[in-house]
């Protein structure tokens, strides 16, 4: 039986994935940032003041992992921990100021990538496109939680 990996949907959007990391992080060179820091510092614009735990659980990486990686932002000046102020023995991890030009430049550079990837598509297909994806995440997110 021939099976033809381009009519694979999760090898197309893993495949698509990898192409887009590749080119950012070739611009973001510049910044002397690894994918992994880059992910830290992004999932922090989202949720910034997470755990470090939970944050590791996000990133789907170990704990400690996660705190070599903190480490090197916060000595760059980037992000700091501070005590959890329900439980001292945890930390929260914030952005500071100092990142904030980096982290906009990141988000214009992902911004122009995402428009030459789907420079293919008019604006109605890509519309749709998006909503389709986000379907499909809320529909995998939910058969993950029935099926745990």
């Amino acid at each position: 039986m021939h099976y033809n990996l381009d009519e694979s949907f999760g090898f197309v959007i893993h495949d698509i994935g990898q192409l887009l990391r590749k080119d950012f992080d070739r611009q973001v060179q510049s910044f002397e940032l690894t994918q992994a820091q880059w992910k830290v510092l992004m999932h922090l614009k989202r949720r910034d003041g997470i755990r470090q735990n939970e944050l590791a659980g996000l990133l789907e990486i170990q704990p400690i992992s996660l705190t070599r990686m903190i480490d090197r932002l916060v000595k760059n000046g980037w992000a700091e921990r501070r005590a959890d102020p329900n439980d001292r023995r945890a930390n929260c991890i914030y952005l500071t100021k100092k990142v904030e030009p980096i982290m906009n430049e990141m988000i214009a550079i992902g911004k122009n990538i995402r428009t030459e990837a789907l420079s293919c598509l008019s604006q109605d297909e890509q519309s749709k496109l998006m909503s389709m994806l986000l379907d499909i995440r809320a529909n995998v997110t939910s058969q993950q939680k029935e099926n745990s």
